[in-house]
């Protein structure tokens, strides 16, 4: 009897061995999937906070040109302007000088 309760708690003893073995491969498998896994997020967020940095810099880039275009574009506006006062003038002249050439120009022909 003595015998056969020692055999029984060698299996047990075993067994339980064999069961805590698996337990450890098996979290082990486990917990490298989990490590495959924080790498390649970890390599996601690294790309991704390259590419913010990327779209900031071009974000920066384009405030700056919409920036000078502005300027130009107001620019444009003032010689617009300018030019539209120096059209209007000249126009002006133009009518001026007409209005004294139609006396000159009815006189000869009388």
């Amino acid at each position: 009897m003595e015998l056969a309760a020692t055999a029984k708690e060698s299996y047990d003893t075993s067994g339980l061995v064999e069961r805590k073995d698996t337990q450890i491969h098996e979290l082990t498998a486990a917990l490298r999937e989990a490590d495959a896994l924080a790498a390649k997020q970890k390599s996601a967020l690294t790309a991704l906070e390259t590419n913010r940095a990327l779209l900031s810099q071009a974000r920066a880039a384009q405030a700056e040109t919409i920036a000078r275009l502005e300027g130009e574009l107001s620019t444009l506006q003032l010689q617009h302007q300018a030019n539209q006062v120096t059209l209007k003038t000249a126009a002006a002249r133009i009518a001026d000088r007409e209005e004294l050439w139609k006396p000159l120009s009815n006189g000869k022909r009388s």
